[in-house]
């Protein structure tokens, strides 16, 4: 069960990176950790210590609840593989549609995708 939890951790560290925008190096460095050792959180071979925990969260500006969501009660993910992961196409998507300052275009692609979702589901 707690290798199923440093999984998921590390899952959600290398998701967080990525919607922040950062590369595995830029993180390492902000943490005074090597790459390989951010390599090996984020593949949930290594387990990550509380502290350090604290300290990705805080550089990421996250809570630390945020690497827990999506398990359930007893310690296991929600789901499991790579179906839990935001795809790396989703993540630069919604990077980039937060880079649009207009609050109103923002909102209109927003729609326009959640259209685009229905019609596509209703197809199917």
């Amino acid at each position: 069960m707690a290798g199923n939890i440093d999984h998921h951790v590390g899952r959600r560290i290398r998701q967080a990176r990525a919607l922040r925008g950062l590369s595995m190096e830029k993180l390492a460095q902000a943490l005074g950790i090597s790459y390989q050792q951010l390599q090996k959180y984020e593949v949930g071979s290594n387990r990550v210590s509380c502290g350090r925990l604290w300290l990705i969260g805080r550089t990421l500006d996250l809570p630390i609840g945020f690497f827990f969501d999506g398990l359930e009660d007893e310690g296991t993910p929600e789901s499991s593989g790579d179906e839990a992961l935001v795809s790396r196409r989703t993540i630069n998507a919604a990077r980039q549609l937060e880079e649009i300052e207009d609050p109103a275009l923002r909102d209109q692609l927003v729609a326009m995708i959640r259209t685009c979702a229905r019609s596509n589901q209703a197809a199917s």
